[in-house]
Parts: C-alpha cells; sequence; structure tokens
C-alpha cells in the first residue's frame, strides 16, 4: 500500500519552498539597499549573482551528477560560499584506533557530516546523515576492514572504515543479545521484554507481536506501518519467528543472516525519491533496515512521519531513528568526548537540527551586513579621497 507522504510526491511543494527561498534571498537586499544603502543597482546584482556562479563553477567540468551535488559543501560562516570537497578534506573526527579497536561485524555505524549542501535537508529531521553496516572480512580475508553502505556515486558498494570514518561525528550501535535465556525467578526476561516492546497501537501493539502468526504479522507489519513490500523466507523468517515467541538468538546465528543480506543489495541504485515503497532501489537508511529486517521484534524500527521545511510531511526511517531504538546498544561514540549513554546522546543532538528557516534568515543578515560594511568603506574612502576619485561605480 502507497503512501502519499513521500519526498517526491511533495516536490512540487519542497520546489516552491526554493523558489520562495531564492526570490527572499534576492529580493530583500535589493529592498535593503534601495531604502537604506543607496549603493549602485548594478553591483547589487553583481553581489548576488556570485553565489550562483560559485555554485556552478565548483563543479567538476564534466558531466556532472546528482551525486557531484552532494559533495558540494558551503562555507560555514557565510553559506552563500561553495566549493567541491569529494574528500572531505577536513572532518572532526580523528580516532580511528579506538573505533577499530571496538567494531564487531554487523555493528551499524552512523555517521554525520557538517556543511555539505544535502544536509540542509537531511540535518532538518537527523542528527545523523549517513549510515553503513561494519562487514569485516572480505571473501579471501586479505582484508578485516570493510564496511558496506549505500551511496549515490556507486550505488551499495563496500568501503574501508578509515574512508567511512572520515567525518565530524560517528557512532556505533550493536543489537542488544535478543531474549537472551534467564532464570524465571530472576524477575528480568519479563522486564528486558516489555522494555522493547513499549504499547503501542493496532498491528504494533504488545498483542499483536504476542500473536505468533508470523505472515499474517509481516503482511499488517510492512502494509499498515511500514510500506515496504518484502517476504521474509529460509533463516531470515526462523530468526523472525523465533523472537516473535521471545527465544533467545544468538549473535553468532543472526550477523551472518544480516551480512549476507546486505552484500546480495551490492550494486542496488541509490533511491533518490526515499520513498520507502520497495527495494529495488535504496537509500542508506532502508539498505540498513533490510538487512536488519528479520531481527525487527527487536529494533522496531519504523516509518513514522517527519516535517521538512516545518510544513512538508514525509514518511520515512532516518538515521536517529536506530539509536532512538532500545534494540541497540551504544558502544562507541564521538559525540561530546565519547559519551555512550543514549540519554545524554539523544538529548545533545536534539538541538542540533537544523532549522531550515532560521538558516535562510541567518544568511539574509549575513548578506545585509556585507553590503553595510561595503557602504561604510566606500563613505570613508570618499571623505579619504574627496575630490582625487570618484565612486560611480558603487554610488547612484
Amino acid at each position: 500500500m502507497a503512501t502519499k507522504h513521500t519526498l517526491s510526491n511533495n516536490l512540487l511543494i519542497i520546489l516552491g519552498v526554493v523558489f520562495l527561498t531564492l526570490l527572499s534571498i534576492t529580493s530583500l537586499p535589493f529592498l535593503f539597499n534601495y531604502y537604506l544603502l543607496h549603493l549602485n543597482p548594478s553591483f547589487i546584482a553583481i553581489f548576488l549573482l556570485v553565489p550562483g556562479f560559485n555554485l556552478i563553477f565548483c563543479v567538476p567540468f564534466r558531466k556532472a551528477t546528482l551525486n557531484d551535488l552532494t559533495l558540494i559543501k558551503y562555507w560555514r560562516l557565510f553559506p552563500l560560499i561553495f566549493y567541491y570537497d569529494p574528500g572531505p578534506t577536513y572532518y572532526r573526527f580523528k580516532k580511528i584506533k579506538e573505533l577499530m579497536a571496538i567494531l564487531k561485524p554487523g555493528d551499524i555505524l552512523l555517521q554525520r557530516m557538517d556543511n555539505y549542501i544535502d544536509g540542509i535537508v537531511l540535518r532538518q529531521t537527523t542528527y545523523f546523515t549517513h549510515m553503513g553496516i561494519f562487514y569485516g572480512d572480505n571473501e579471501d580475508k586479505s582484508r578485516s576492514d570493510l564496511v558496506i553502505h549505500e551511496i549515490s556515486a556507486t550505488g551499495v558498494d563496500f568501503i574501508s572504515i578509515k574512508e567511512f570514518a572520515k567525518c565530524d561525528d560517528i557512532l556505533v550501535l550493536r543489537l542488544k543479545e535478543p531474549f537472551k535465556e534467564i532464570e524465571p525467578s530472576e524477575g528480568t526476561e519479563e522486564a528486558f521484554k516489555q522494555d522493547l516492546f513499549q504499547e503501542g497501537k493496532g498491528v504494533f501493539s504488545n498483542k499483536c507481536h504476542k500473536t505468533g502468526q508470523v505472515s499474517k504479522y509481516i503482511k499488517k507489519e510492512l502494509t499498515a506501518g511500514n510500506p515496504l513490500q518484502i517476504e521474509l523466507q529460509g533463516e531470515e523468517l526462523s530468526i523472525y519467528t523465533k523472537l516473535l515467541n521471545k527465544h533467545y538468538v544468538s549473535p553468532d546465528d543472526y550477523n551472518p543472516v544480516v551480512l549476507n543480506e546486505a552484500k546480495t543489495m551490492l550494486k542496488e541504485s541509490y533511491d533518490f525519491n526515499f520513498d520507502f515503497q520497495s527495494f529495488q532501489r535504496v537509500s542508506c537508511v532502508s539498505f540498513v533496515w533490510y538487512a536488519y529486517k528479520c531481527l525487527f521484534p527487536v529494533h522496531e524500527v519504523k516509518i513514522r512521519p517527519f516535517y521538512y521545511f516545518i510544513f512538508v510531511k514525509a514518511c520515512v526511517i532516518v538515521p536517529d531513528s536506530f539509536l532512538e531504538s532500545k534494540g541497540f546498544d551504544v558502544v562507541f561514540s564521538s559525540i561530546k568526548n565519547g559519551i555512550v549513554d543514549r540519554k545524554s546522546i539523544l538529548s545533545y543532538i536534539q538541538n542540533k537540527k537544523l532549522n531550515f528557516f532560521l538558516f535562510i534568515g541567518q544568511i539574509i543578515i549575513g548578506q545585509l551586513l556585507i553590503l553595510s560594511i561595503v557602504k561604510l568603506i566606500t563613505n570613508l574612502l570618499a571623505s579619504i579621497f574627496q575630490g582625487v576619485f570618484t565612486f560611480n561605480i558603487i554610488y547612484y
């Protein structure tokens, strides 16, 4: 069952927001100049066109792709100055040895890169903007540092952990050992179940989890709450069934299944629509969700509504959804000197998400400030060199 609340279905609204944003960035400086500064309109026009030409020419001189656009950064102090940075050249995270020492195959890696232009959209709903799965060894055991992830340039592919970790923040999640057998007298097993399975409505209620009707549950779950049309088979279905019935499943049993499912997606194309309707194309998030789908009874990461540009509703999964899940433990974090307490991390990142309209407001204020400085400088030069030079280029 398709949902109308997707980014692709809201494309016209998003384009309208972009148009109004560009209109504001161009018209407000003109009005400010017309009523207050009285600088030459030609100078204002050049001032406003420079960022556009800068954006065009910072892309390599070849056939540009959507991937090239995602590799463009903006200058943090004045976001209308752009540069192409596929490296990246500068990144905050440096503790690669500490990270590699703790990683195990099957771990989920959340990554954040600051100041890339695609983050202007992504960071409205999530702190982390990319994710992948630590794969470990390749087939001939010649390498043990591989991460498998989805990017627009290559589709699903392998990358070394050193390259993946060139980022500003990184966090590692590891699935809690689901329903590890505990003596009933201790009273902790039921408490653990209740902690994982929070009360919900409809197909997300505890009652539905306990029915044991696997096929019916999967159909309801994936159509009503997660419109991802898939079927579980073989080992995945066996693991899923055991988890529904609260039976212990060892990491030695489910990790190979997760990694195999991830590997079967190699070279799958990138889903720029983020529609979460099928797995013919995948984003970095839906790729990880797909690999972990048989473990849904533990992590319970669901599609839910998010709002972009304040009023554009899209039903998606974002990287932070995995962090919010109580089915995962945080085993490594670069945030605030390495805190791994989930509540502290969530509290910290809550205020770090991007407010789009505040971001645009800061750009406009920066423009007006620069024009005001130009006005002051030209006034100063005019007073110093009065009668020697004229300033027709600036004044009208």
